[in-house]
């Protein structure tokens, strides 16, 4: 349920910055380490949510067909908020989890 890129593109990234960018290094290695650490389980409850709107289909595409409708402005059937904000919560856990503990 993560967007791209995945945790195996960072490190490809990171081993190809090598010591030419350590902050991105680091920062590549931080994200892939917190993915695995915290899992994927986590967004279990997502998925289902999603696939009761749009059927079952693969992470991408429910990711994709819930853009276009946040986009259209037409998503907003009950549970919506939550939804919205459970998902930007999991993902700032594992991309930027200082930002949680600032705000």
């Amino acid at each position: 349920m993560r967007d791209l890129p995945a945790a195996s593109f960072l490190l490809a990234l990171a081993a190809e910055a090598g010591e030419e960018d350590a902050a991105l290094v680091q920062r590549c290695h931080d994200i892939a380490r917190r993915e695995e650490q915290l899992g994927d389980e986590r967004y279990d409850a997502i998925r289902r949510a999603l696939a009761a709107l749009y059927g079952p289909a693969n992470d991408q595409v429910l990711l994709a067909r819930l853009a276009a409708d946040v986009r259209a402005g037409c998503f907003d059937p009950p549970d919506t908020g939550r939804l919205l904000r459970r998902l930007a919560r999991l993902r700032l856990e594992e991309s930027n989890p200082g930002f949680m503990t600032d705000n």
